[in-house]
């Protein structure tokens, strides 16, 4: 396991076949940020925590949804919500803090941790150790899934903030901001999906069928 590496190509195609074999699952997720974010920022003036955990309470769904799709959990398998909670705060707190002081430090940890999720779920760990497993597998990939991650994830948040520069924040139309949403949650939905399925090939499951695929 500790000598399994992937590069940018095998994280992407792990995500093509991910979006295939949920794409129910993740246009469901995605319409219902849409709405519920539309929703908040209409009706509450306080939508940061709402937001957060409706991003959350998604991104187990997904993420369960995937892994039970590829065989690794079962139906009954928990949500690990409160370990969820606690590894977000922690991991955002710091890859937040390290864009902010020099954008790479924050991208760097956002790969390190980017299988925590799912080996949470799969694996029934706490946000510690979770976030442990993810950093020792994910050692000899770092790079390549810091790039995937910006093509992904960065890629749909540097297209969601189009409208914002064009209309000036808070100025944006209605029909603008819906765009802004969708681009952006369309990335961190195929992020979570990517994760499963990088989880699934640093956890040693799967790659070989994967490679198949894609031959």
């Amino acid at each position: 396991m500790d000598d399994t590496k992937v590069d940018v190509g095998d994280l992407l195609a792990a995500l093509a076949e991910q979006l295939r074999e949920n794409k129910v699952t993740a246009l469901s997720a995605i319409v219902i940020l849409l709405a519920g974010n539309l929703a908040l920022d209409k009706y509450s003036s306080t939508s940061f925590a709402p937001a957060g955990f409706l991003s959350l309470a998604m991104q187990i769904f997904v993420t369960r949804g995937a892994l039970q799709r590829t065989g690794l959990i079962g139906s009954k398998a928990p949500a690990k919500f409160l370990s969820l909670w606690g590894m977000t705060i922690v991991s955002s707190i710091a890859i937040l803090l390290g864009c902010v002081l020099l954008l790479l430090p924050g991208i760097y940890l956002a790969a390190r941790w980017m299988i925590a999720a799912p080996a949470i779920i799969g694996e029934d760990l706490s946000a510690g150790a979770g976030m442990r497993e993810s950093w020792e597998r994910t050692r000899d990939s770092v790079w390549p899934i810091a790039g995937a991650l910006v093509i992904v994830v960065g890629g749909g948040f540097v297209a969601a903030m189009i409208p914002v520069m064009v209309y000036g924040e808070g100025q944006e139309p209605w029909i603008a901001t819906a765009i802004g949403y969708l681009l952006a949650f369309t990335g961190s939905v195929s992020g979570w999906l990517m994760a499963v399925g990088a989880y699934q090939m640093l956890s040693g499951h799967g790659q070989d069928e994967l490679a198949e695929v894609f031959a």
